[in-house]
């Protein structure tokens, strides 16, 4: 029972990593295109 138990949340474990990756990446690109715009601005003006 233990066993199932743990075996699940692994899986839950690793379902999570795989769903945060993508996200974390895609948050720190479009953070960094944000940056980089407000850069662009501010060289123009």
């Amino acid at each position: 029972m233990m066993q199932c138990i743990s075996y699940g949340m692994g899986g839950i474990h690793i379902l999570l990593i795989y769903i945060w990756i993508p996200v974390r990446m895609h948050l720190n690109l479009s953070s960094f295109n944000k940056i980089r715009s407000f850069l662009i601005v501010n060289a123009y003006v």
